[in-house]
């Protein structure tokens, strides 16, 4: 289904869609609101633009997320206690 080499066109909006209602949207991006885009439209995007997916080397470890929150815990409860002294 198309190519996974990034596309070097930018996809240009005269405003950002964050900025639109979703009936704005919508027309913009000429999609369905309760279907999404045709198999013909998602080709042809994705020819133009490549897959929509992230550049990086992959996600996280769950335990690195957890050590990461407990000493960060860690630290603000002993800048706490420092700070009541």
């Amino acid at each position: 289904m198309g190519t996974s080499k990034p596309s070097d066109t930018p996809q240009q909006y005269e405003h950002h869609p964050f900025q639109l209602s979703l009936d704005q949207i919508v027309l913009q991006l000429q999609t369905h609101l309760e279907f999404g885009l045709s198999w013909a439209q998602a080709n042809d995007l994705q020819s133009r633009y490549g897959e929509n997916k992230l550049a990086g080397e992959g996600a996280v470890r769950w335990y690195s997320v957890l050590l990461k929150q407990i000493s960060n815990a860690m630290i603000l409860v002993t800048n706490l206690e420092q700070s009541t002294e």
